[in-house]
């Protein structure tokens, strides 16, 4: 689990898995909609103008692709 602890609006939080592994799953929050199709080297990103303090995502590795997102709160972007 990743959880921001930076002041609100101050922090960058980038999750850049292996060249081979991609990340994979839906956040959904406050009417927005990110969806990871577990593209190889496609990060994911909270980003410094939405952060919040305790924004968080939790991510289970498969072992061959990647990682699924399995919990999340904030608003994050695929970058």
């Amino acid at each position: 689990m990743f959880i921001s602890t930076g002041a609100d609006g101050n922090n960058i939080v980038r999750l850049s898995p292996a060249a081979a592994d991609g990340i994979f799953g839906t956040i959904t929050l406050a009417g927005s909609v990110v969806q990871m199709a577990g593209t190889a080297d496609t990060d994911l990103l909270l980003t410094k103008g939405s952060a919040l303090k305790g924004d968080s995502v939790q991510l289970l590795g498969d072992g061959v692709d990647g990682y699924a997102i399995v919990a999340s709160t904030g608003i994050w972007a695929s970058a």
